[in-house]
């Protein structure tokens, strides 16, 4: 559960409006983008639901989801865990995932 009080990755979330189209006209993805994001949504879905992924990995999914840029000293203090916690969790849970669905970064 998310605590408000002490969370700066929750003080910057927009929350949802189901009614609301969130499109920019001046912001494109492509298809491959949205079939990428799709096909790594369904990956960590279907490790949730083997129990690949613990409660604290998800945690820090959403932690993670609610923010496009939180730092790790952030999602760390919003959970009460360490900033190392943050990182091994995030680094296994990227090991689950095969490396075709990893989004590119830029060097």
């Amino acid at each position: 559960m998310i605590n408000s009080e002490r969370d700066k990755i929750f003080d910057r979330a927009v929350p949802l409006d189901e009614n609301k189209q969130y499109c920019n006209p001046d912001i494109t993805v492509s298809q491959k983008t949205k079939d990428e994001a799709f096909a790594l949504m369904e990956t960590l879905l279907h490790l949730a639901a083997n129990g690949d992924l613990d409660a604290m990995d998800l945690k820090i999914i959403e932690a993670l989801n609610c923010s496009p840029m939180p730092s790790m000293r952030e999602v760390a203090k919003q959970l009460n865990i360490s900033e190392g916690t943050v990182r091994y969790k995030i680094t296994h849970i990227k090991a689950l995932i095969p490396k075709r669905l990893y989004p590119k970064t830029r060097k």
